[in-house]
Formats: structure tokens, sequence, C-alpha cells
């Protein structure tokens, strides 16, 4: 593996993105299309809900259950191909879900407060290296 920064992943293939944070009140199906668990093991998470009919009304893609790995704090609207999203998700880890309703796929961000160039990443490709900071 190699380091590179996510400033270098997100714009490897030259995309564009939308900052789009309301798009999981616009569409909630990009909790269903997550290519990606929020879940350390989604297994155990129906271990730990009640049977209850309160229970049943609760959503099932909670950002917040205490067993989430990760939180979403930016959305972003893509122009990625269905090729472009695997390529990145292989190559650099980016994490995607895709909106019935756009028809689009979305980045999903999980860090922030740390400009991208600054935000480690791994990849496989060694034409991708970059220091912290280092933009292309």
């Amino acid at each position: 593996m190699y380091s590179t920064n996510y400033s270098v992943a997100v714009n490897w293939l030259h995309n564009d993105f939308i900052l789009c944070n309301n798009i999981p009140e616009i569409d909630p199906s990009v909790f269903d299309n997550m290519r990606f668990s929020l879940y350390r093991d989604d297994d155990d998470q129906d271990d730990d809900e009640d049977n209850d009919d309160d229970e049943k009304d609760t959503p099932s893609y909670e950002l917040h259950h205490p067993d989430c790995d990760r939180e979403i704090f930016q959305w972003y609207l893509t122009n990625c191909s269905d090729e472009d999203v695997a390529f990145l998700e292989e190559h650099f880890g980016l994490l995607f879900t895709y909106s019935d309703t756009l028809e689009l796929y979305v980045l999903c961000v999980d860090h922030f407060g740390t400009s991208w160039s600054y935000v480690h990443c791994d990849t496989d490709l060694e034409n991708a290296i970059r220091e912290e900071g280092q933009e292309r």
C-alpha cells in the first residue's frame, strides 16, 4: 500500500462533486443503497433491536447507532459512472451510495474539520503517492 491524501483520491478521475448535505432527507434510498457498511458487524444489528411496535418504526439506517463505525458528515452528488465508482472504491477506498431519486452516485465523506489534502488515504496506485498537504 502507498500513502496519498483524500483530495488526490477524490479528484483522481476528474469527476464533478456538488455538496448536498440534505440528500438523505430528500431521498432516503441513499441509506439502502450504501455500497459500504456503517456498522462493524451487520449481523449484530438485529441482536440489539427489540421486537415491540415502537422499535419497528425506528429507521434501520440510524447514523448514531452505538455499533456504528462511521458517521457521514458530508454528501456530494457526483457525475461518477459505475466504472468510476468501482475504481475509486477499489483503489482509494472512497465511500459511495446511490440516489434512486436523482439517479446518480453520491460520495459519502466520513471525516470533517480538516482540508482534504491533509486527510490520509491509502492506495495501491504508485503514481498516486502524495504527502499530506500536497496537491496533485
